[in-house]
């Protein structure tokens, strides 16, 4: 008959070898187990395995740590006892994991511009991506680290992909060192200390995590990784929800940016002077917003093409009034002012980026009026955009009398 072997240890296995038969058991009770000879306190081997069966041997098994001690657990903490806890990572934490904060809300520290995810994605948020920030507690600066990202609404787990993409599997590829992962880390010799270093990257400080879902439910949470055997358990879990894709826009009518007004919304030229431009003192401001990765376009069209009287028409047409080359008068618009909080900048449209007496026509077609976009320089998102419309008529000695109206149409879309 085989030999049987008892180790003294905090649990015990006992083999038995027969000639065709190899059984393996492994206790798994939290009752203390005793003999004659030894006492075992708190075996608490978790079960698993099962019958396996090869051509020479079956074997039935039960595994587990077998250093694992319940005592040592808690509903937040584990402390670990043999190897290989003594090598393992520090459990990483996230400092932030933010879509729609702002500057008042905000815990992440590496935001490049001063109003929290708002300032990285205009008002309300994000939508489509989100920034996470981890703590390293005290890991080495080549640590890797794992992100994992749960989709509450849908209850699918996705992990992070180095390309900050989501997919539900990943390798080795996809643990990502602090600059990997957010573009930045402070500590000297990390390679992404300051602008100057080669891993340093700005987008990646704006939002590292790409393709999220909008109006949508995320829990994330993270493990380290620094060297063979040394992986983390999964480090408490941060919560947050994505925003909705959104356009802010308003009409205000008065003689300065201030203005604050509600419809319904007239301009009145007062009597019009044949031979003299006349520009009224109030003027159309527009307040524009967006969150959008592509910003908006604004853009305006009329009624009638001009000013009309319901028989006669004052026309519309982009021209230099003080000229008024035809002699058949004019009405049309300029951009007086453009300006914004954060973002963008607030781009004029071409037809009515004009000064002194020139006026760009209104059609009874879409004409752009303002805009932002992500060539150049220039940012998508725009947060607190304010445009100021100045309109102009000229009259001549032949325009008949009469009560000349307009209707104004601003629509505002966001870019594909």
């Amino acid at each position: 008959m085989g030999k049987i072997n008892i180790i003294k240890k905090l649990s015990f296995t006992i083999v038995i070898l027969l000639s065709s038969f190899l059984f393996i058991h492994i206790v798994n009770s939290q009752a203390e187990l005793t003999s004659p000879t030894y006492k075992i306190v708190d075996p608490t081997v978790d079960s698993g395995g099962g019958r396996s069966e090869s051509t020479s041997y079956s074997m039935l098994s039960s595994q587990g740590g077998a250093l694992d001690d319940a005592r040592l657990l808690s509903a937040s903490y584990r402390i670990g006892s043999g190897f290989p806890n003594g090598i393992q990572a520090n459990v990483p934490i996230f400092r932030c994991a933010e879509s729609s904060t702002d500057s008042g809300s905000t815990n992440c520290i590496n935001f490049p511009n001063a109003n929290g995810a708002q300032g990285e994605c205009g008002i309300p948020g994000c939508y489509d991506r989100f920034k996470v920030e981890i703590n390293p507690s005290g890991n080495p600066i080549d640590t890797l680290y794992l992100v994992a990202i749960y989709n509450e609404d849908t209850n699918t787990q996705y992990f992070l992909q180095s390309d900050h993409t989501l997919d539900t599997t990943y390798d080795i590829n996809d643990y990502m060192t602090i600059c990997e992962l957010e573009g930045k880390d402070t500590r000297t010799g990390s390679g992404c200390e300051t602008g100057g270093d080669p891993n340093w990257d700005l987008s990646l400080q704006s939002s590292n995590v790409l393709n999220a879902n909008a109006n949508t439910n995320y829990t994330v949470k993270a493990r380290a990784l620094h060297g063979d055997f040394t992986e983390s358990d999964w480090g408490s879990e941060a919560a947050l929800t994505t925003e909705s894709p959104t356009l802010v826009f308003d009409i205000d009518i008065g003689t300065t940016s201030a203005a604050d007004t509600d419809g319904p919304y007239n301009i009145s030229f007062g009597n019009l002077t044949a031979g003299v431009v006349n520009t009224p003192a109030n003027q159309i401001w527009l307040d524009l917003g967006t969150n959008m990765q592509n910003g908006m376009t604004t853009y305006v069209k009329d009624l009638y093409t001009g000013l009309y009287n319901g028989t006669d028409t004052i026309p519309s047409q982009s021209e230099d009034l003080s000229v008024d080359a035809g002699s058949d008068g004019g009405f049309g618009l300029q951009i007086g002012s453009v300006a914004e909080d954060a973002l963008g900048p607030l781009l004029e449209g071409t037809t009515y980026d004009l000064a002194t007496n020139n006026i760009g026509t209104v059609t009874t077609s879409d004409t752009e009026i303002f805009s932002t976009d992500t060539l150049s320089t220039n940012v998508g998102p725009i947060t607190n955009g304010r445009g100021g419309i100045i309109l102009k008529a000229l009259a001549v000695i032949t325009t008949p009398g009469g009560v000349y109206t307009d209707t104004l149409t601003f629509t505002m879309i966001g870019n594909p």
